[in-house]
């Protein structure tokens, strides 16, 4: 068994443990187990200790820490697809959850307009069509109040599927205690997202 070396830059900016072969693509190099870390220099064919002291493993758990919660934050703000069609004949939408600004918040809206469809759905008017919805399109699409406050309520328990994934990983990253752990978690960071 060999590591699979990723270096970016001249720098490896991360390891995986333990593998048969260096996976295909630009970038990649194999290593003898648990001789190459993260932050060694790759120069000339051969790998080198960083000239600067390696990060400890209280600040690699924080970087990494920072890096969980900035890519589950990139997923919600890329929005959620709802599809206002059928399996048949789709029409795949984005409900948008763009970073609040003085003028707009997304998720603010969609709150308040998921209080406003449920109040319908209590009212006893589920199957009017009188909900509306604004996606990244920019299309109006309408939709019986029932269906909206299902379409949000999905929306909803996305955005709180991707608050638990962090949370799961980050403490995962905090009960790591070796670099070639917080190396395992690393290569992981891209996967097991809500979709």
């Amino acid at each position: 068994m060999m590591d699979a070396i990723h270096v970016s830059g001249g720098i490896v900016d991360f390891v995986r443990r333990n593998v048969s072969s260096a996976p295909n693509g630009a970038g990649w190099h194999t290593a003898p187990d648990n001789s190459v870390f993260a932050g060694y220099v790759f120069s000339n064919g051969q790998f080198s200790a960083p000239a600067v002291k390696a990060p400890t493993l209280a600040q690699r758990k924080e970087d990494l820490k920072a890096r969980v919660r900035a890519h589950g934050m990139a997923i919600r703000r890329g929005g959620f697809e709802v599809n206002f069609g059928t399996d048949e004949a789709p029409n795949i939408q984005v409900l948008q959850l763009r970073d609040a600004t003085p003028e707009n918040d997304d998720e603010k809206n969609w709150m308040a307009s998921l209080s406003a469809y449920t109040a319908a759905v209590i009212a006893g008017a589920g199957e009017v069509q009188g909900a509306k919805f604004r996606p990244e399109s920019n299309d109006t699409i309408m939709v019986t109040y029932a269906q909206a406050m299902g379409i949000l309520t999905g929306l909803f328990d996305w955005v709180a599927s991707l608050v638990q994934t962090v949370w799961w990983k980050c403490d995962q990253i905090d009960g790591a205690h070796t670099h070639a752990a917080l190396d395992a978690l690393e290569a992981t960071i891209d996967q097991d997202w809500p979709d």
